[in-house]
């Protein structure tokens, strides 16, 4: 969908499910884009259990320990290591990992101190994606700081909020200076 807005940007295709490998290639054959077929993670950490069957069908998520029962095991790697920009790529580092972006943001210190903005998935009652304030704490300590937010769901029954899309831009960055609203 942000294909058309930046033509001219590099993109990093992260899936680890298997049925989704065959369109995301041919996405990335369209675009100047690159496949990575890993989960991503923190450091030392070469492959990880999935709920799921790996079709693709579904949200697969990463597993703990306990839950290995109808997984799938998947190669995995950080984010440092898969991929490599400089300050001048203006990079936009968009995660939706299912619960799983604060782990992997520890696998991104070299890709965060270059990156510009970061757009993930949080938590704000600790159900799904990590906890709203452990992210952007990690987030502070490596020199973004909260710009917006891009979405924000709470479900009917509950009438709070639950989770949702936190945008992050570097402090370096000359998106901070825009005061308009």
């Amino acid at each position: 969908m942000v294909h058309p807005i930046f033509p001219h940007a590099k993109y990093h295709l992260i899936e680890p499910q298997p049925g989704c490998h065959t369109s995301l290639q041919a996405l990335a054959r369209n675009i100047d884009g690159q496949l990575h077929a890993v989960a991503v993670t923190e450091p030392g950490v070469t492959s990880i259990h999935m709920a799921g069957d790996g079709s693709g069908n579904t949200g697969a998520g990463v597993c703990s320990v306990s839950e290995r029962d109808d997984t799938f095991l998947v190669p995995a790697s950080t984010l440092d290591e898969l991929v490599t920009v400089t300050e001048s790529d203006r990079t936009l580092l968009k995660l939706d990992l299912e619960s799983h972006e604060l782990i992997a943001l520890r696998g991104a210190k070299n890709l965060l101190r270059v990156s510009e903005v970061v757009l993930t998935e949080v938590s704000f009652a600790h159900l799904t994606a990590p906890l709203f304030l452990d992210t952007a704490i990690f987030l502070r300590e490596h020199g973004f700081q909260l710009y917006d937010f891009a979405s924000l769901a709470s479900p009917i029954s509950h009438r709070r909020l639950r989770s949702g899309d936190a945008l992050f831009v570097n402090m370096r960055s000359p998106l901070l200076s825009c005061r308009a609203l």
